[in-house]
């Protein structure tokens, strides 16, 4: 059975949590946004792709399909390719891991082929009793530059050593 775009969900009220995980071989979407996530948290959007957003020169519609507009890895600030055959190939995006229970919800996208570095599998770890989140990137990329890229609706963002804390404007952190 295969997955294409696991949802997590916890808590069944109005401040509830989803987090998506796009990672698919679903190639008529047209976006180079392979294991990118959007996270809602507490009812409020937490982080949203950066098409969201207006404003972006004369082409929004080619820089909202660019890798770094969403909430992925680039490597090299390259975008992610749309290889030939896309839809077709076992090594084309694909969720390798989705388990769901009262305790946790987790999944592994691999976008290694359109990512082109020899592995980029990212996990996701949803524990819905604590309500947190653990985002773990298994990177193999060589001499290729990783950058994570995270667009967050803050209103104030604290760099530290190995760490950012950002606050939304309705007080809820995200580290």
């Amino acid at each position: 059975q295969t997955c294409a775009l696991p949802i997590f969900r916890g808590h069944g009220n109005d401040k509830e949590d989803y987090l998506a995980l796009r990672c698919s071989d679903t190639y008529h979407h047209y976006h180079y946004d392979e294991n990118s996530i959007c996270l809602y948290a507490y009812g409020q959007p937490l982080t949203l792709d950066g098409c969201a957003r207006s404003g972006y020169g004369q082409d929004p519609y080619y820089k909202s399909v660019r890798t770094f507009m969403h909430n992925t890895i680039v490597f090299d600030r390259r975008d992610q390719i749309f290889a030939e055959g896309m839809g077709r190939n076992p090594a084309d995006p694909q969720i390798l891991d989705f388990k769901d229970n009262d305790i946790f919800s987790y999944a592994v996208g691999d976008a290694s082929r359109v990512a082109e570095v020899k592995k980029f599998h990212r996990h996701v770890y949803y524990v819905k009793a604590g309500r947190y989140l653990v985002i773990y990137d298994e990177i193999e990329c060589g001499e290729q530059k990783p950058e994570f890229i995270l667009h967050m609706l803050a209103a104030d963002i604290r760099a530290g050593n190995n760490t950012i804390r950002c606050t939304g404007s309705d007080g809820l952190h995200c580290d």
